[in-house]
């Protein structure tokens, strides 16, 4: 009786075995598919550059200007010839994937000056300054969540919002200043840059 048992007992175990390879398989197929969005879709010499800005422009109504001044850009880029040039602290490496441009300038009665720097992100979702960039697609589009909503940009493609409001500052001076305040919030995608015209140098 325990002898007939043995070949049952044989073909179960191997069921079993069978089993666990395809969870398995299955459960490394998920782990690949929530991994990088964008993972062996690019090729390995090119990355998509994001560039994202917002500009603050004030028109006095009352007072004296704000004479707030900030800081000053640290990259620039040539959309003829396609070179991004600039402060890089950032591996050009072949995991590269997003070069993501983050800045603020100011313009008018709310001062002057800019404030910007190049971020790199190698595994997607990326996220920096309250924006996601959570997909790259192989012609270069990109999905992005920002502003509780999604956006997506092909290359050459752009998102901007404008705001308006009055606004009570305190100028350089001390005194209250009453300034009609306009945001420009941007977003272009740039689409697909190579890797070899990213250039880490303050020279421009």
């Amino acid at each position: 009786m325990n002898g007939r048992d043995k070949p049952g007992r044989y073909c179960m175990a191997v069921c079993a075995v069978a089993v666990a390879v395809i969870s398995l398989a299955s459960f490394t197929s998920l782990c690949i598919e929530s991994g990088s969005k964008a993972e062996g879709v690019l090729p390995a010499d090119q990355c998509v550059f994001v560039d994202h800005h917002v500009h603050v422009d004030g028109v006095l109504l009352e007072g004296t200007s704000r004479g707030l001044m900030i800081d000053f850009p640290t990259y620039s880029f040539n959309p003829e010839d396609r070179k991004l040039k600039g402060l890089v602290n950032f591996a050009l490496n072949d995991s590269l994937l997003v070069v993501y441009g983050d800045g603020s300038s100011l313009g008018g009665a709310m001062g002057g000056g800019a404030a910007t720097m190049l971020n790199g992100a190698y595994a997607l979702p990326y996220t920096q300054s309250g924006l996601t960039i959570s997909s790259v697609k192989e012609n270069g589009a990109v999905t992005i969540e920002y502003e509780n909503g999604t956006i997506l940009l092909s290359p050459g493609e752009n998102w901007t919002l404008t705001t308006s409001e009055i606004r009570t500052v305190e100028s350089y001076d001390g005194n209250q200043s009453r300034i009609n305040v306009t945001t420009t919030d941007r977003l272009v995608n740039y689409g697909l840059l190579n890797k070899k015209d990213i250039e880490k140098n303050m020279g421009w």
